[in-house]
Formats: structure tokens, sequence, C-alpha cells
């Protein structure tokens, strides 16, 4: 017998430009501070630079990880909480 597992998901946004509403789902979110995990491709393009500004424009307190590889493996998540 296979272990089942559920995820909760409240809402996907995508398509162009989705990336620009992440402070006000945040925000919805009633959150204050975010912990922000990007790879070096995404930030490279531009991406983890902008949402952490959005997200800063909000009032968020700010942790930025960028030590992650395309597909992280289990000791970089643990290198993460730390």
């Amino acid at each position: 017998m296979t272990e089942l597992r559920k995820f909760v998901i409240p809402e996907l946004v995508w398509g162009w430009g989705a990336r620009m509403l992440v402070g006000v789902y945040v925000r919805n979110l009633a959150a204050r501070r975010v912990f922000l995990v990007s790879d070096d491709g995404v930030w490279a393009a531009g991406w983890g630079g902008e949402v952490a500004d959005l997200l800063r424009r909000e009032g968020m307190e700010l942790a930025v990880y960028r030590a992650v590889s395309p597909n992280p493996r289990l000791a970089e998540v643990g290198e993460g909480l730390d």
C-alpha cells in the first residue's frame, strides 16, 4: 500500500506578469515575513530581484536564500533552514 498524500493549494495564479501580483497575494495571506528561495537561473533572469522588490514594497521583512540548484537536494533544503 502506498502512502496517501494531500496538498491543499489555496490559489494558483499564472500567466504573463503574474509575478507582479506577488506582494498583493502575500499581503492577503497576512504575512509579514517572507523566506524567498531562488536558484541562480531565476535570479539571473531578473525575476528573483523583481519579486524581492515587490515584496519589500508591500512592507515584507525578507530573507533571501539562493544557494540551491534548479532541482534542490535534501541537503540544500537543510542548509536553507539553517
